[in-house]
């Protein structure tokens, strides 16, 4: 099976909480339970007397989704005891995979606001479509994707970016990112324009 693709990772030092995320092709996964059943059985194997818990069916924007905690302590730093929760969501035409984690003491008080984040994210789901890409003269590859030469931006890329700004800027207000990074974050996605 292909390796995910991590393609955004926040930290936010002040709540020391970190989110990624990460796809994979739905027709490269034929059972998401399985798959969320693999991915927990992963986090537990790298962390030192870990323990996982049930997986949870649930929705995600109207998406079916599955759901697991993960506690144990870090391989890299012994003194570190690290609570993760993932959900996998079927979008449709890939599985999205969001990772939060934090320090297990710090856990209990940021759960509600790592899950409200995972089910306020935008921009994902069939109704959604992956950009087309383009192949005119002076398209530019980014990020696996073309972008149209300047002047040609297509409604659909338009919203693209105004929905990666939302989904940044509630990372910032539920701060899970700090200013700092936010700003060049949105630098970065304003230059797409």
């Amino acid at each position: 099976m292909k390796k995910d693709l991590i393609f955004f990772d926040a930290i936010n030092r002040q709540l020391d909480a970190r989110l990624n995320l990460a796809a994979i092709g739905r027709n490269q996964v034929p059972d998401i339970k399985n798959y969320a059943a693999d991915a927990e059985k992963r986090q537990v194997n790298g962390l030192i007397n870990a323990r996982g818990s049930e997986i949870e069916s649930t929705q995600v924007l109207g998406m079916p989704a599955w759901r697991f905690e993960v506690t144990g302590i870090s391989r890299y730093n012994s003194s570190s005891k690290l609570t993760f929760l993932d959900t996998m969501i079927d979008t449709g035409a890939e599985v999205l995979l969001v990772t939060t984690y934090t320090g297990t003491e710090k856990f209990p008080r940021l759960r509600d606001t790592l899950i409200k984040l995972m089910d306020g994210l935008k921009g994902v789901g069939s109704a959604s479509p992956a950009p087309t890409p383009d192949t005119s003269p002076g398209a530019t590859a980014v990020q696996g994707s073309t972008v149209p030469p300047a002047g040609d931006k297509a409604p659909e890329q338009t919203s693209s970016i105004a929905e990666r700004l939302t989904t940044l800027n509630k990372l910032f207000k539920d701060g899970l990112i700090t200013e700092k990074e936010f700003e060049a974050k949105k630098q970065e996605i304003l230059r797409g324009l």
